[in-house]
């Protein structure tokens, strides 16, 4: 309810693009970011990492460990969809950006999931491969055991005809 009202002085901050350090920008970001309003928390996100802002105290993170681990969380989570656009924007703007593996790895793999349910096998499983290489413990040991056999039987099923 409380994100409506922001709307104006988020529009001005990111029209005037001054790259000053404020709160109430990060903050609104963050709820955005949250409520799985994408279209709202993107710009203000990329405008955020540009301009090397930084988190309110309380959020304890980096900006963009903080972008990339809800965003992967929210993809994560049984009911919640992020659509797959959203997923690769996050990681290109936040690619050369210094955060914990575990939590990239979290990204590549809500990657991975994506494009798997976009029937995009061969592309999940380099997502998924990657997500592993950078965090034995991410959790998609038996999906790539899985996506591995399907690519094999579509190159086979391809080959066969």
């Amino acid at each position: 309810k409380l994100l409506p009202e922001y709307q104006p002085w988020l529009t001005g901050v990111l029209a005037g693009n001054h790259g000053t350090q404020d709160e109430v920008l990060m903050t609104c970001m963050a709820w955005h970011i949250d409520c799985c309003q994408w279209e709202e928390a993107l710009p203000l996100a990329e405008y955020a990492l540009h301009h090397k802002l930084v988190l309110p105290q309380q959020f304890k993170r980096t900006l963009a460990t903080m972008i990339v681990e809800e965003v992967a969380d929210n993809a994560l989570k049984v009911n919640t969809a992020v659509p797959l656009q959203v997923l690769v924007d996050v990681e290109v703007m936040t690619r050369c950006e210094d955060m914990p593996d575990q939590v990239r790895a979290k990204l590549y793999k809500a990657i991975g999931f994506a494009k798997r349910a976009a029937n995009q096998a061969p592309s999940a499983l380099e997502w998924l491969s990657r997500a592993l290489a950078l965090d034995e413990r991410v959790g998609v040991k038996k999906d790539i055991e899985r996506l591995e056999r399907e690519v094999k039987a579509a190159e086979q099923a391809a080959g066969a005809s």
